[in-house]
C-alpha cells in the first residue's frame, strides 16, 4: 500500500507542475514569468527568473517567458528592440 501512496504523490507532483508549466505558456495572468536577459544578471546578484511586477513589467531587459516559447518569436528583433531604447 505504501508503494502505491508514494506514486500516487509523484502523480500528483507532476501533474501540478505540467498545469504551472501551462499556465506560464499560455501568458495566464497569474502566472507571467519574465526572463532577464541582462547579460551581467549573475554578476549583479540577480536571477534568471522573476514574476512579472510593477518593477519589472516595461524593463525591456525583462522578457516574458510565454513571448520566448512562441514560434514567433523574433531573438534578433528584441535585441534590437532593447539596443535602440534611449535608456539602454
Amino acid at each position: 500500500m505504501i508503494c502505491w501512496t508514494i506514486f500516487y504523490g509523484y502523480l500528483l507532483d507532476g501533474q501540478q507542475r505540467l498545469t504551472a508549466l501551462a499556465h506560464v505558456r499560455d501568458a495566464d495572468d497569474e502566472y507571467r514569468l519574465m526572463f532577464l536577459a541582462w547579460p551581467d544578471r549573475e554578476k549583479d546578484g540577480d536571477e534568471n527568473f522573476a514574476w512579472q511586477a510593477a518593477w519589472n513589467e516595461n524593463d525591456l531587459w525583462y522578457i516574458p517567458v510565454a513571448e520566448v516559447l512562441q514560434k514567433r518569436f523574433d531573438v534578433l528583433g528584441y535585441l534590437k528592440r532593447i539596443k535602440d531604447d534611449k535608456y539602454y
